[in-house]
C-alpha cells in the first residue's frame, strides 16, 4: 500500500509519463511540460519506484513500453482525458451564454410552457436574445439555423440527436353549449357528434383500460393547429381530443368540459431535438432541464 504522501505524488507523475508515451521521447515531453530532460526522466524513474514495476525500456534510439507499461499507459491516458473534460466543463460554465438562441416548438407550447422557460433563462443570462418559432411543422434545424426543436410524437430517423423531455396526455373535451345539444354519456355517442380533428389524428385511438376504439364521429372538422382546435371546440363546433396541458385553463374556467373521462387518447412523447453530439451547450442543457421539470407537472393520464 502507498503512504498518503506517495499517493499525492502519483497523479502528476502519471501525467508526465503520459506525455512521454504520447510524444515518444523525454526531450519532447520536457519541452511540452517546461522541465529539463533530466527532470522528466527522474519523474518517470520515481514513478517506477513507487509502483515497483518497470514501465519503459530505454535505449539510445527509442523508448518502448513494457507489458506493465502498456497497461498503465492506458490508465494514464484515461486520467488525462478526464482532466481535459473537467477543464472544458469549467470553461463552458465560465462562459456566459449570449446572443441568439433559436427554438422552435408546436403552437401548444406558445402559452403553456416555453415562455416561462425562456423568462427563466433570460433572468439567468441577460445577454441572451431568444428567437421563438411556433409551428406545428417540424422545421429542419440546419436550414432554419435552429438550436433546439421541441417535438411531440414519434421522431423520424434523422442526422440530429434528441433528449427525452417527458409526455403529454390527451383527453376529450367539448363546450357546454355543444353538450346542451348533443348527449355524450357513452363512447358510442361519439358516432353522432362532430369531431374537431388535427392532421396527426387521422387514425387516432381512444383507450379505456384494456379497451381501444377509433376516434370516429358523424363528421370531421379539420384544423391544422392546437390553438385553432381549442377555438373551434370553444365555439361549440364539436368534440376534440386535445392535450390536457393546452386546455387546462379552459377547463378550470368552465369554458370546456372534460367528456367521457374514462376514455383518453394516451400520451405522446416530447423530445428536444438538437444538432450537438457529445455535450450540449450549458444554455441548451438548462433549457431542456427546465422544460422537463415543467412537463413533469402537467396533467397526466395512465400511459397505454
Amino acid at each position: 500500500m502507498f503512504s498518503q504522501s506517495e499517493q499525492k505524488q502519483l497523479p502528476y507523475r502519471m501525467m508526465v509519463f503520459h506525455e512521454v508515451v504520447t510524444l515518444g521521447s523525454f526531450t519532447a515531453a520536457a519541452e511540452r511540460l517546461g522541465h529539463t530532460k533530466s527532470a522528466v526522466s527522474a519523474y518517470v524513474s520515481q514513478l517506477e519506484t513507487l509502483l515497483g514495476v518497470r514501465l519503459l525500456k530505454r535505449s539510445t534510439r527509442r523508448l518502448s513500453l513494457t507489458e506493465a507499461g502498456e497497461v498503465f499507459a492506458r490508465r494514464c491516458a484515461a486520467m488525462a482525458m478526464q482532466q481535459q473534460q473537467a477543464l472544458l466543463e469549467l470553461d463552458a460554465l465560465a462562459t456566459e451564454p449570449a446572443g441568439r438562441l433559436a427554438i422552435t416548438a408546436p403552437h401548444l407550447f406558445a402559452t403553456t410552457l416555453l415562455p416561462a422557460v425562456i423568462a427563466e433563462l433570460c433572468t439567468r443570462h441577460p445577454a441572451l436574445t431568444p428567437e421563438l418559432i411556433f409551428t406545428d411543422e417540424r422545421l429542419d434545424l440546419l436550414t432554419h439555423h435552429i438550436d433546439l426543436a421541441v417535438s411531440v410524437g414519434t421522431l423520424a430517423d434523422s442526422r440530429y440527436h434528441a433528449v427525452s423531455l417527458g409526455w403529454l396526455s390527451f383527453i376529450l373535451v367539448a363546450a357546454p353549449s355543444y353538450l346542451q345539444r348533443h348527449r355524450l354519456e357513452r363512447s358510442d355517442d361519439l358516432l353522432g357528434c362532430s369531431v374537431v380533428r388535427l392532421p396527426w389524428q387521422e387514425n387516432a385511438l381512444l383507450h379505456r383500460e384494456a379497451e381501444t376504439r377509433p376516434l370516429q364521429g358523424a363528421r370531421d372538422l379539420k384544423v391544422n393547429t392546437m390553438t385553432a382546435a381549442i377555438g373551434c371546440v370553444g365555439e361549440g363546433l364539436g368534440v376534440a381530443l386535445l392535450s390536457a396541458a393546452a386546455v387546462a385553463q379552459e377547463l378550470s374556467a368552465g369554458r370546456l368540459i372534460h367528456v367521457l373521462p374514462d376514455w383518453h387518447g394516451g400520451q405522446a412523447p416530447v423530445y428536444g431535438v438538437h444538432g450537438y453530439k457529445d455535450r450540449l451547450p450549458p444554455v441548451i442543457r438548462s433549457c431542456t432541464d427546465l422544460l422537463r421539470a415543467r412537463i413533469r407537472l402537467l396533467p397526466a393520464v395512465q400511459r397505454s
